[in-house]
């Protein structure tokens, strides 16, 4: 059951003190979870157990203490070739508004190798920022305006000279979402836009225990509609478009185990744990992951992985 308990620490979104704790991580539990769904071991970043907290105010899910993971924890998951993925419904949203709402300067905060900047028009001016030096490398061999600058390093070389700051699957790796959304507000330009994409917290990728990326030393935030809709009014920003993405042919399975744990292990998963552990569930995610592949399921009323906004700067 969900535990409700005044605690003295603040939402790192909105700063709000209305939190309460949800659950906690043993950090035995996490480490073997990632040692058994990446073969990675996590065990010099996760050095204590973790609170999962969530914000009643702005509706953000945090981690505390957050440890997050080095360029090497991120050069190791570069290897997988499903990490950097070449086509995101997320890129034909924001691509098919670029072109036709600006016409200047864009700046891409965490553009990897540049994949979303292949497909933008050549009369679009882009910028990329990124850490990862071997997606940087492939950025410059192909080209790519790729620079190894955080933001404040950025906004101290060059202001708010940006028609659109753009950010894919970025925000939610992020310990001050305030900040790292201040500081992209400050390379705008006045009536420029703001381009988020996330995971979906409400969507297939947060209804399922057990999903190692989607936590610490990997994710520190959880976001959902409702966290975006609170976004736009704390800094006061337009919102011109949130989409809910609906679920991808590459998580449909997931989709579907979904739907079977509602039916074997109902308690469970109305817990909404980050972690399952227990003999029960193991048996039911087992029958669940051989089901999903011979059952014919309808999952479209679940959401997708992806939410993205679109907002605009008023001032």
């Amino acid at each position: 059951m969900n535990i409700s308990t005044p605690i003295a620490i603040s939402c790192p979104l909105c700063h709000s003190n209305d939190v309460e704790i949800l659950d906690t991580l043993k950090s035995i539990d996490l480490v073997d979870l990632y040692q058994a769904k990446l073969a990675l071991d996590i065990s010099r970043y996760v050095t204590s157990d973790i609170r999962y907290l969530h914000c009643k105010r702005c509706d953000l899910g945090f981690f505390d203490p957050c440890p997050m993971g080095d360029a090497e924890f991120y050069e190791t998951l570069q290897a997988n070739p499903w990490y950097y993925m070449d086509e995101k419904p997320e890129y034909n949203l924001a691509l098919d508004f670029i072109t036709r709402h600006v016409k200047g300067s864009v700046l891409e905060i965490g553009g990897g190798s540049g994949q979303f900047a292949r497909k933008i028009a050549g009369d679009v001016h882009y910028t990329g920022l990124e850490f990862n030096e071997l997606a940087i490398n492939k950025a410059r061999i192909a080209g790519i305006q790729m620079h190894r600058l955080d933001l404040t390093q950025y906004i101290q070389m060059h202001g708010n000279k940006h028609d659109c700051v753009i950010s894919f699957q970025v925000l939610e790796h992020v310990t001050r979402p305030d900040e790292f959304i201040r500081d992209s507000l400050v390379c705008l330009k006045k009536n420029g836009y703001l381009i988020v994409s996330i995971p979906n917290n409400n969507g297939v990728g947060g209804l399922l225990p057990n999903i190692p990326l989607d936590l610490p030393p990997h994710h520190a935030t959880h976001w959902s509609k409702d966290t975006l809709i609170n976004l736009g009014q704390q800094f006061d920003l337009e919102i011109v478009n949130i989409f809910e993405e609906r679920v991808a042919p590459q998580h449909k399975i997931a989709a579907k185990k979904y739907r079977i744990l509602q039916a074997l292990a109902p308690n469970l998963i109305a817990e909404a744990k980050l972690l399952q552990s227990s003999s029960f569930y193991n048996l039911c995610d087992k029958l669940a992951a051989i089901g999903s592949r011979m059952i014919p399921i309808n999952v479209d009323s679940i959401n997708g992985h992806t939410i993205s906004a679109i907002f605009r700067k008023k001032n």
